[in-house]
């Protein structure tokens, strides 16, 4: 009877830790709380415009979220994105501040025209707050590796 007794106490004190770590493990995750609060809630309106402008091949959306500092004019980026392929889907995983230039690096899956079905790569844009908005960058595909064999590392789009 003690040996049932030992046996049903281990089994009750396992179910409970796992059913607490699964609610600890499905708790989600605010990846923007780094972000000043402030500028949260348009980081995220700016995102969303940019996947949007991307996946629809709307070149000139994008052109008008970028810092025009990068030298490129409206003509040159737009003949340059010309031949990018669209954005299927972006979903965000990680967002770090990257000190020397006070920008965000926001960093997930993204699929592209062309990709096999429900296949992705590593990718990631910068956001960068100034004048009271956020400037991005186009999203890419985060090269991984050495200067003589570069990659892009293959994910399932969550």
């Amino acid at each position: 009877m003690p040996l049932f007794v030992l046996l049903l106490c281990f089994l009750f004190g396992f179910v409970a830790t796992t059913v607490r770590q699964q609610a600890v493990a499905e708790e989600p995750v605010d990846i923007y709380e780094q972000v000043p609060k402030d500028q949260r809630k348009f980081l995220t309106e700016t995102i969303e415009k940019l996947v949007a402008a991307e996946k629809r091949g709307d070149w000139k959306s994008v052109y008008e979220l970028i810092d025009k500092q990068s030298g490129d004019t409206e003509s040159r980026f737009l003949k340059k994105m010309k031949h990018m392929r669209r954005l299927r889907q972006f979903s965000a995983l990680k967002v770090t501040f990257m000190p020397p230039d006070a920008s965000w690096n926001i960093q997930g899956y993204a699929s592209f025209e062309g990709d096999a079905s429900q296949h992705g790569h590593i990718a990631d844009f910068t956001a960068h707050w100034k004048d009271s908005r956020w400037y991005v960058s186009p999203v890419a595909l985060v090269p991984f590796g050495n200067e003589k064999k570069a990659y892009f590392r293959d994910c399932s789009m969550p």
